[in-house]
């Protein structure tokens, strides 16, 4: 069994001490203390001013998600076949209607279905869903955008991803 030697300048003659060896121990053992170094390897970092709390949810906030929660169960359901079209005529953007139309089309009869949607609401008149739908067993994701235009709550912006390696996507116009 081959002993690993520490290298020389390892050793600090000055903090060695001896031991007496026993019968079947080495013939010269040098033992040095363990030195730990208690210094953190950062200093202390000041504290700043506490963060300021985050507001509770507001009307406005359960308000979006109903809505929220409302247009994209349609979208859904449209698109599945559930529901007709011109239901969500109201409430989507001409592009995005057209584009709801051709996937209902295209996945009439298929068994889409809304699993969770997370809101945001980054400026008062805005309202970003990001939507986990799953079909035939398999997570797939959509986003949709709602705006006020004139003077009503729309849908402008709908991406989705229900094929593989494809997204069918209108963007808002900002």
């Amino acid at each position: 069994m081959p002993r690993h030697r520490p290298p020389a300048t390892a050793l600090r003659p000055e903090l060695a001490r001896l031991r007496r060896l026993n019968a079947g121990m080495p013939a010269a053992t040098a033992l040095l203390p363990r030195t730990v170094d208690h210094r953190p390897a950062q200093p202390t970092l000041p504290l700043g001013e506490p963060p300021e709390p985050v507001p509770t949810s507001t009307l406005a906030d359960h308000q979006a998600r109903q809505l929220a929660t409302a247009v994209t169960t349609s979208l859904v359901e449209v698109i599945a076949g559930r529901r007709p079209a011109q239901q969500l005529s109201a409430w989507v953007s001409p592009e995005v209607f057209g584009l709801i139309e051709k996937l209902a089309i295209s996945h009439r009869g298929s068994d889409i279905r809304l699993r969770s949607i997370r809101v945001q609401t980054p400026r008062p008149q805005v309202i970003e869903i990001a939507v986990h739908l799953v079909q035939r067993g398999r997570s797939k994701a959509a986003a949709v955008g709602l705006n006020i235009v004139a003077g009503r709550w729309q849908a402008t912006g709908l991406e989705i991803a229900l094929e593989a390696r494809r997204i069918n996507q209108v963007r808002a116009v900002a």
